[in-house]
């Protein structure tokens, strides 16, 4: 395959010589930013050109060498529409890069991008530093640059350059046209470059966010005295996500996704709800028989439930009393005004099925499982100590019972920690700083108090860690 790679220098429209070869192209690949503020101003309208053209896409970030994973964040302020459809691509070269030189930095760049979307980027380098990236391999494919000549035509050269420690490289740069276009050459067949913006399809260390949806839906169904009735429909979610409240089809399935932290926009019926799923990460699909966990069963008039993917799903479906969709008790009075049950066509108008970044982060801390600074800092602010991003003086043998914890807890060292005192208090189990078992049950036990249903179980993992960065979301804490 051929293709090339634009940035604002060639214009746009493009200019001429550009414009020719994207025209025989069959990959583009677009400038997106650079460091943490540069955005290329053309790159929406050159990617956007390339999907409608039926064009292999591609978009990169030039290092500026600053932090990188703060790089990354503005790369995905800007791009992470295209994450998932693109080959995502770091760009490191000598000019304005500060880290030039630091064969770590790369790797560092990667490692946060891939946790952030699950997806490698491929690493543009020109052949004699390869070496500065040689901590990418092998999990980022090669784009190596190196130009026999500066020919302005789709005859490809032979190789001549090394490309160890990769076996191949995965794109050639192989001539800049005099720089007026960069032409490429790739061995790779359509389906292994869309592979390659696939990823691995999540964030790394981190489990799919919509198996805790369902789960969590399953529990409230089925243990949660989750009621049914229209006129007291948002009493669940306006409570806190407290049990024996009530539901409706629609506020249950919202507000199950609102509170696991997706962005539901003003979805608040059966009426609205593709719209406002659709503008935010979902994808409306045909209903055909066969959803997948965590696909929203909507017909657009009457009924909405969730997929719970083995074949079953889960609904709030109608009230006591003759099946009444108003009055009666608080609380599911048989067994069946929420209900876990095989799959059933209601009939369904379509399926809803996520196909975005995960959970919104737009309302507060990212809920992502991770115990990091930024939950540090934010959990130090709702309890009043020192705000610093770090857990001090922790012990080495109480780590594994806080999976979820980051560089930023101090193991190994005495003392304690003054914000874990305080959340020690809060939870009712003696002060002494040092967050272990006993302390992760505690904080367990408080969270389900709060209607965050986990797990009490002394190993306060990615699920504990999500429910408590909601509860400082929801300010609970």
């Amino acid at each position: 395959m051929i293709g090339i790679d634009v940035s604002s220098h060639d214009l746009w429209p493009f200019k001429s010589n550009t414009e020719g070869a994207y025209r025989e192209s069959d990959f583009l690949i677009a400038k997106a930013t650079q460091g943490t503020g540069y955005v290329n101003p053309y790159f929406t309208r050159a990617i956007e050109r390339a999907e409608s053209d039926g064009k292999l896409l591609g978009f990169y970030h030039y290092a500026a060498g600053e932090d990188p994973a703060s790089e990354v964040e503005h790369l995905l302020s800007v791009a992470s529409a295209w994450v998932g459809k693109a080959v995502p691509c770091l760009d490191w070269e000598s000019n304005q890069n500060d880290a030039w030189g630091d064969d770590s930095w790369c790797r560092r760049f990667c490692e946060a991008f891939h946790a952030k979307t699950g997806v490698w980027p491929m690493v543009y380098v020109q052949a004699s530093a390869i070496g500065q990236v040689a901590s990418c391999h092998p999990e980022c494919p090669l784009w190596v640059a190196g130009y026999p000549d500066m020919r302005n035509s789709w005859d490809v050269p032979g190789f001549l350059y090394g490309t160890s420690p990769w076996d191949s490289y995965a794109v050639w740069q192989f001539s800049s046209s005099n720089e007026m276009t960069d032409r490429n050459f790739s061995p790779l067949t359509r389906d292994t470059w869309q592979a390659m913006a696939a990823g691995d399809g999540k964030p790394e260390g981190l489990p799919d966010p919509l198996p805790e949806v369902v789960s969590d839906g399953i529990w409230w169904v089925e243990e949660g005295n989750l009621g049914y009735d229209q006129a007291d429909r948002m009493t669940w979610e306006e409570s806190g996500y407290q049990t024996g409240t009530e539901v409706d089809c629609s506020s249950f399935v919202i507000g199950l996704l609102r509170k696991h932290g997706y962005d539901v926009g003003g979805a608040t019926y059966t009426g609205n709800m593709s719209d406002e799923l659709c503008a935010r990460g979902w994808v409306r699909l045909p209903s055909d028989g066969s959803p997948r966990l965590g696909d929203v069963l909507l017909n657009d008039v009457h009924h909405v439930a969730l997929s719970c993917g083995d074949g079953t799903l889960i609904q709030a479906s109608r009230g006591e009393d003759g099946h009444r969709v108003r009055g009666g008790q608080a609380g599911d009075q048989d067994g069946y005004e929420t209900n876990h049950r095989d799959y059933y066509d209601y009939p369904w108008d379509c399926c809803l099925r996520y196909n975005g970044q995960g959970p919104s982060t737009a309302s507060g801390l990212a809920v992502d499982g991770w115990f990091g600074p930024a939950t540090i800092r934010k959990s130090q602010e709702a309890f009043g100590t020192t705000q610093d991003g770090v857990i001090s003086g922790q012990s080495r043998s109480d780590r594994l019972n806080v999976p979820c914890a980051t560089s930023s807890w101090r193991y190994g060292e005495d003392g304690g920690s003054d914000l874990v005192r305080a959340v020690q208090r809060r939870a009712g189990v003696v002060a002494d700083g040092y967050w272990g078992y006993n302390t992760s049950k505690a904080v367990q036990s408080l969270l389900c108090s709060l209607g965050y249903h986990v797990a009490v179980d002394g190993y306060f993992g990615h699920e504990s860690c999500r429910a408590w960065q909601r509860a400082i979301n929801d300010g609970k804490l």
